[in-house]
């Protein structure tokens, strides 16, 4: 236990110098579901040709199967978000077998997983939360 409250004392506040959180429009509070659909509702959100239908459609997450490659299916969600002009974090890691990225934004972060299912389809998941 001592250890554990060294170590968060003495590491200190994680650096976010990387994150976009200065602008005007970052949240400094809770996010409400009515801020994060102005930055992004992922109900919205445009899903790929091959994406079979899904009841999985909220302002704050996403998840979806669709047929094809992981890094097919990433580049497509990559796209989509660096045209609506998110930023792509650090520490990206794209592979045949599992694909996860981090985007920002106006005080929001979106988590990006694309994983194979083994049938052929891969698995999307989309997560936004305030930073």
């Amino acid at each position: 236990m001592v250890c554990t409250l060294g170590c968060v004392f003495a590491c200190g506040a994680k650096n976010r110098a990387g994150d976009d959180t200065t602008s005007d429009d970052a949240i400094k509070t809770p996010a409400t579901v009515e801020q994060a659909a102005k930055v992004l509702d992922l109900a919205t959100f445009p899903l790929m040709d091959t994406a079979k239908p899904t009841d999985e459609r909220h302002v704050a997450n996403l998840s979806y199967l669709a047929t094809g490659a992981v890094k097919k299916a990433f580049e497509f969600n990559r796209k989509a978000f660096v045209e609506q002009g998110w930023k792509e974090l650090p520490n990206s890691s794209v592979t045949e077998q599992s694909a996860s990225a981090s985007f920002s934004r106006n005080g929001f972060i979106v988590f990006v997983s694309v994983t194979p299912t083994g049938d052929g389809n891969v698995s999307v998941r989309l997560q936004i939360r305030a930073t």
